[in-house]
């Protein structure tokens, strides 16, 4: 996706969805994308299991593990050790959305990610790309990266949509997906790992949640 095409994009998402699931159902000439359709559409997506409560962002959940990064390096440290725990996880790929302002550190906790998985090229932030595909090796085992931005996607259906199919890439990679911006979602994809970054002084705070067993609902 060049960047000439990527307001193009980004304006066109809501209606090109709207129309992929008035498709779906019966042809209805739908001009905007109603929300209780885009729940339906997401519910039936393969993948992580698209959560349909409504709700205008990522609801705030008891933290697992609270953590204080003094800096840069303590930021990367905390996303080797997730890389760990996402290694461990055995599940044919993982979900990680990372929340926080610009500036809070997400780009740098994805390097340290990227390290753990072995990924030895240099991690970028995808703002303008929107996502980023790596591969390596860990544990003399392939290993992958999907790194997905949504900031520039204002327009939640145009984030849904994306999302999705870099939902389906990571699938067939097998890859873990690690979401900036995933307030720009209007629904929460799980299950799922999330950290909260917030600037505090001269480094960051970091709220680690883990994924929800289904029980807890």
């Amino acid at each position: 996706l060049g960047l000439a095409d990527v307001g193009d994009h980004i304006r066109a998402g809501g209606l090109e969805m709207g129309k992929r699931i008035n498709r779906r159902h019966g042809g209805r000439n739908h001009e905007k994308l109603p929300k209780n359709e885009c729940w339906k559409y997401l519910r039936r997506r393969r993948g992580f299991g698209l959560a349909c409560a409504e709700s205008t962002g990522i609801q705030a959940k008891a933290a697992m593990e609270v953590c204080q990064l003094a800096d840069a390096d303590a930021t990367r440290a905390l996303g080797r050790r997730l890389a760990q725990r996402l290694l461990e996880g055995g599940a044919p790929c993982q979900l990680l959305l990372l929340q926080g302002e610009l500036g809070a550190g997400k780009t740098c906790l994805v390097q340290g990610l990227a390290e753990g998985l072995g990924i030895s090229e240099p991690i970028t932030s995808p703002t303008f790309a929107l996502a980023h595909h790596y591969r390596g090796e860990a544990a003399n085992k392939p290993t992958a990266l999907v790194h997905l931005d949504l900031y520039r996607l204002e327009q939640p259906a145009a984030a849904a949509e994306l999302f999705a199919q870099e939902e389906e890439e990571a699938r067939a990679l097998a890859a873990v997906l690690a979401v900036e911006w995933p307030q720009r979602l209007n629904f929460m994809p799980e299950p799922c790992w999330r950290v909260e970054l917030v600037l505090a002084g001269e480094g960051r705070l970091a709220r680690l949640h883990a994924p929800e067993i289904s029980g807890d609902r």
